[in-house]
């Protein structure tokens, strides 16, 4: 008996369904049902099908009356899947020859995975190969992660077991414009984990007229709202709770082509996204350290579509080197740190000079305008901070008039810094992910930290000393 149904649900795709047939019917893996629902097509879609049906005893063909939709008759092929896994092909795409066979072995070997995916690599219209190649992630703990704020699961590509869509009676939800299948996952993904295998199992085609391309154009703002939702959803089922300001900053974020617009709502991401990792943690979450590792690079990822840092950075000349206003700076620092800036000043200069007394060496990340401002007002003798780091080459080795020298991220690691106090949260994701790569024991500190937490200042070394790759 077949343990396996490959379903296809087709709507008017006669242009490419030959393709997509052929390769299910031609898998190295041959004992399978294949299920294909046509949706009310009115092109040329029907006859192939029924070329098809009379030529192999594998095809089960079944029709809706008129155009259902997409959930609808994804749900209808739930309903009728009589074996223990069920395969999901999509009618303009192509399937690899070994993707069944891998998948199924995949299954029967890890008893623990619900359902296993792997890479969708995009081809054109003619079938030609596009860089495009989906998702990121293969750990299952890492795509659960993830899957809180963004979908990193190719549906086409995916091999399910029925057993835990039939038991917890999870359905694709209707009016939900192409992204149905993020929330389907999500709700799979309560009752398990899902992998990606290392290796492609779909060609997923780029249509200007299709489903997916038609939607994001067309209904933009309802998927919008649609994923909002998603969020909700995951956020109720994992037990987070935001601010409203969290909430509104997560959810434009992770949109679809979501970003931020400026440095404030870049701050505002990285607090939000602080607070899921703690929540995570203090939860219990049995992927607590995924999400945390997930917030992090999620902020760096933002981080890098920031274009707007680039109108902060400092003019720098390799005659006269870097210029600028100290005055300009100071008012910008000011506006920083608020009306408590001197008392906030004094607290740092503790700090620093308990870490002096301690021989920790301290670096400042970031000399752009506010790392330099923060560096004249705390250490103007050079005493008590060892350099300033960036990222940015033409800044390095230049000498300061309070005497601290920029050097690269390299030289940090290399010259042994033990504390890494990061002026701006926008670069806070720079550092973890170069001294977590590179197995540093450093404490990494956000200014913030110690001016709001008004603890001891061993607290903040003690708490923040990381000592291997997270």
């Amino acid at each position: 008996m077949s343990e396996v149904t490959v379903f296809m649900p087709v709507y008017n795709a006669g242009k490419y369904l030959r393709e997509a047939v052929d390769s299910i019917l031609e898998q190295t893996y041959k004992d399978f049902k294949f299920l294909i629902i046509d949706d009310g097509s009115v092109d040329n879609s029907r006859k192939i099908l029924e070329e098809y049906k009379d030529k192999d005893g594998r095809i089960r063909l079944e029709s809706n009356d008129v155009n259902k939709g997409v959930s609808y008759t994804r749900n209808r092929g739930l309903e009728l899947c009589d074996t223990d896994l069920i395969a999901f092909m999509d009618a303009d795409d192509i399937a690899v020859p070994e993707r069944l066979e891998t998948q199924v072995k995949y299954l029967k070997n890890n008893p623990g995975i619900i359902g296993v995916g792997g890479y969708a690599q995009d081809i054109d219209e003619d079938g030609k190969l596009l860089n495009g190649l989906y998702p990121r992630y293969l750990n299952p703990r890492y795509i659960k992660a993830n899957m809180i704020l963004e979908n990193c699961i190719a549906n086409g590509s995916v091999t399910m077991r029925m057993d835990v869509i039939r038991n917890n009676n999870i359905h694709y939800l209707d009016n939900h414009y192409g992204i149905e299948d993020y929330r389907f996952y999500c709700e799979c993904l309560q009752y398990g984990m899902i992998a990606n295998i290392n290796m492609v199992m779909q060609k997923y085609r780029i249509v200007s007229s299709g489903l997916t391309v038609s939607n994001s154009s067309e209904k933009k703002a309802k998927r919008d709202e649609i994923i909002d939702s998603i969020h909700e959803y995951n956020f109720a089922q994992y037990g987070f709770e935001f601010s409203k300001k969290e909430k509104y900053i997560i959810k434009k974020v992770f949109r679809e082509d979501g970003r931020t617009e400026n440095e404030e709502e870049l701050n505002d991401l990285y607090f939000a996204l602080q607070s899921m990792a703690n929540q995570a943690e203090e939860l219990d979450i049995d992927i607590s350290k995924e999400i945390k590792i997930m917030c992090r690079k999620q902020f760096g990822n933002q981080v890098s579509k920031a274009f707007f840092l680039w109108e902060n950075l400092l003019n720098y000349n390799q005659k006269d080197g870097i210029k600028y206003n100290i005055d300009e700076e100071m008012a910008k620092a000011r506006e920083m740190y608020g009306k408590d800036y001197e008392e906030n000043t004094e607290r740092v200069k503790g700090f620093l000079n308990y870490c002096t007394e301690k021989s920790l060496k301290v670096a400042v990340w970031g000399a752009g305008l506010k790392g330099l401002a923060f560096l004249q007002n705390a250490d103007a003798e050079g005493n008590l901070i060892k350099m300033m780091i960036d990222k940015s080459p033409v800044k390095w080795d230049v000498k300061l008039p309070t005497g601290h020298i920029i050097k690269s991220p390299e030289a940090a690691i290399s010259d042994n810094v033990n504390v890494i106090l990061v002026v701006n949260s926008i670069f806070y994701g720079d550092v973890w992910n170069l001294f977590c790569e590179n197995y540093k024991s450093v404490t990494i500190l956000h200014l913030d930290d110690i001016l709001t937490l008004q603890k001891p200042y061993e607290y903040f070394i003690e708490s923040s000393n990381y000592k291997t790759k997270l």
